[in-house]
């Protein structure tokens, strides 16, 4: 199975890429979100964000993601499980055989390259939509994990937007403290007041 996500790019200042609706379409989830403003610059962000090692960190801090992004090998729908390689994990633990440079659970690069195997994502610069496909064998897990992507997409998007925003508000609070004009003292309180509401 593949399941999609089809993302307009988003220009708010958080870079958010919000879900607006979710809609099963042939065992593929389309995730629409809302339409932005710098478009280029923003759909190059969230795919360095997507394809970085540090949104996979944050995806293996779920349970069982780990399992079933290096582990799968089927997906029984009478069960409605994902049954996994007995070579590699079996009974919720690692049975790999262990070589001199591997463990039996597998290193957070090799999931990383894996993951990568079958995440794809892709900018249309006509429409402006970023296509975010992941490929497995549970269309359960696939939409699951898109929805997780996506969420931690925004998350990190908007915390550095507020890192950015605490640099400049610290700027400006040093600049008002060091100015003796009025006027730009009111001007500097203005600029921090617009940056508070960001």
């Amino acid at each position: 199975f593949r399941c999609f996500a089809i993302v307009l790019t988003s220009t708010l200042l958080s870079h958010d890429l919000r879900l607006n609706r979710v809609r099963l379409y042939n065992s593929s989830y389309e995730y629409i979100t809302q339409k932005s403003q710098s478009k280029f610059r923003i759909a190059w962000l969230a795919i360095s964000l997507i394809k970085s090692k540090k949104l996979l960190k944050q995806l293996l801090l779920t349970p069982g993601n780990k399992e079933q992004i290096f582990a799968y090998e089927k997906f029984d729908f009478t069960r409605n499980q994902t049954i996994y390689n007995k070579n590699l994990f079996e009974k919720n633990t690692w049975v790999r055989n262990a070589g001199p440079t591997t463990s039996s659970e597998p290193s957070y690069l090799e999931v990383f390259e894996k993951f990568h195997q079958d995440l794809n994502v892709e900018v249309d610069a006509k429409t402006d939509f970023l296509k975010i496909s992941y490929t497995h064998v549970s269309p359960f897990f696939a939409k699951k994990l898109l929805e997780e992507i996506i969420y931690l997409t925004n998350d990190l998007a908007r915390s550095g937007d507020l890192s950015k925003a605490e640099a400049a508000l610290t700027f400006l609070e040093k600049e008002l403290i060091s100015s003796r004009i009025q006027s730009k003292k009111e001007v500097i309180s203005n600029l921090i007041e617009t940056q508070m509401k960001i």
